[in-house]
């Protein structure tokens, strides 16, 4: 019973935790989900190279990087992350 009641706290303490950029852990998964659904998104598309495109996302902001090779690209690829 001591075990279950230990595990238990430390998933609630874990909760409330913050990684070392201030986000919860709730709000660093949000972010993950956001990254990958913009990333499978781009990877869909057949105008962008998703591969070529980095995707972060901090506090539900994404920032996209890379290299594209036309305007074109630039804004698809930044229609699909909004």
């Amino acid at each position: 019973m001591l075990v279950v009641f230990s595990v238990a706290c430390a998933f609630a303490f874990s909760a409330c935790a913050s990684d070392p950029h201030g986000r919860t852990a709730g709000t660093t998964v949000d972010d993950a989900m956001i990254t990958s659904s913009v990333k499978s998104s781009l990877i869909a598309d057949d105008l962008v190279n998703a591969f070529a495109i980095e995707v972060e996302t901090y506090r539900s902001t994404v920032m996209l990087s890379g290299f594209v090779e036309t305007q074109n690209q630039i804004e698809r690829a930044v229609d699909i992350a909004k």
